[in-house]
Order: structure tokens, then sequence, then C-alpha cells
């Protein structure tokens, strides 16, 4: 992860045929800056990373995909295999220690 104006940039190992989003624009990724808040993110294949954003989060530090019970996400490599679900923060969960 690297943060870039603003945006952060996720590169993908093992993605050299490319990435994809399937029927539109990417979807399910979250942004959040130092407040630990995570906002819907805007985000965009450029080679073999993703560029994510949100012009509320200017001094981003962690990123999410599809990371929610149930997702419907539209990212995969050129092969056609999903991207898994992700998170680039280390932060507690809110169920962490529940059970």
């Amino acid at each position: 992860m690297k943060v870039e104006n603003g945006r952060v940039r996720l590169r993908f190992d093992y993605a050299e045929t490319g990435l994809i989003a399937q029927n539109g624009p990417l979807r399910e990724f979250t942004i959040a800056g130092p407040d630990s808040v995570f906002h819907p993110a805007q985000a965009r294949i450029e080679g073999n990373s993703v560029l994510v954003w949100n012009e509320q989060v200017t001094q981003p530090v962690a990123v999410r995909f599809a990371w929610r019970a149930i997702p419907n996400p539209n990212f995969y490599n050129a092969a056609g295999l999903p991207a898994s679900p992700f998170r680039t923060d280390k932060w507690k969960l809110k169920t962490q220690g529940l059970l």
C-alpha cells in the first residue's frame, strides 16, 4: 500500500496478466483516515495495481475490500478468478473478543 496525493495505490502480486472489473466500475472498496472511520471508496485499475480514494478522506491510512457479511464484488484477475476480501489495517475488529 502506497499513499499518493491523498489516494492509495494497492499493488497485487501474481497479476502480470492484468486485473479486471466485471460489469462496471470496481465495487466494495472502503478507505479510512487516521480516525479509523471507513467510507465507500472509488477505485480504478491501473495495470497490476488499483488506485483507491474518497474525497472526504484526505489522509488515507487503510483500505478494505469486500469486508462485510455479504459483499457483491466485481474484482477479478485476467484468468477470471475473484479477489478475496482483504484489509490493509490491523485495527481491532468490532466483533473481536465477543465470542
